[in-house]
């Protein structure tokens, strides 16, 4: 706090949320899932999710921008060489498995947990959000003030693929 209040930070984010009314997407899902009872005291979830991300594309040409920041070029989808979707490929293997267990201890007992992998559709708004208008800024401040601090761009690199997400949770409940 005092950092702030004295105008020295040593980092500042901003992100932008805007209307994108030029963004045209299609996400699809499945799931498929079973219980097993492997015995009195265990029983499992088993799942498997397919996540598809097709590249978001324009209504129009021109529609999405990205910064290139290795050649300082706005390039904009849909023109001239430019593909709509600014080259982001599509990628079809995003099988996201879970699996969750309970365990009764007792009758009054019961211990579960689960994990699983989950991806998120271009995180970080990084994509062809029209650079500058709307863009998530990071700046990184070398001991000065926030006019002095220097931006950091971080631009969509297409074609690159999702990290997965692996989340997981454990809990314990007894009955009273």
């Amino acid at each position: 706090m005092a950092q702030f209040l004295l105008d020295q930070p040593n980092e500042l984010g901003r992100d932008v949320n805007t209307y994108f009314p030029a963004l045209r997407a299609t996400q699809v899902f499945a799931f498929g899932g079973d219980q097993w009872r492997v015995s009195n005291k265990l029983t499992l979830d088993l799942g498997l999710r397919w996540e598809f991300y097709p590249p978001f594309t324009p209504q129009f040409a021109g529609g999405f921008s990205n910064y290139l920041p290795q050649n300082n070029t706005l390039v904009l989808g849909g023109v001239g060489s430019i593909p709509e979707n600014l080259g982001v490929h599509t990628v079809y293997h995003y099988f996201a498995p879970r699996i969750g267990a309970a365990y009764r201890l007792s009758d009054k007992t019961v211990i579960r947990g689960g994990i699983g992998i989950s991806y998120t559709s271009f995180p970080d708004n990084t994509y062809a959000y029209n650079f500058p208008v709307r863009s998530n800024n990071e700046y990184l401040s070398s001991g000065g003030t926030y006019q002095n601090s220097t931006p950091v761009i971080y631009p969509q690199r297409p074609g690159g693929d999702l990290a997965g997400r692996r989340s997981w949770a454990a809990a314990g409940g007894r009955a009273l």
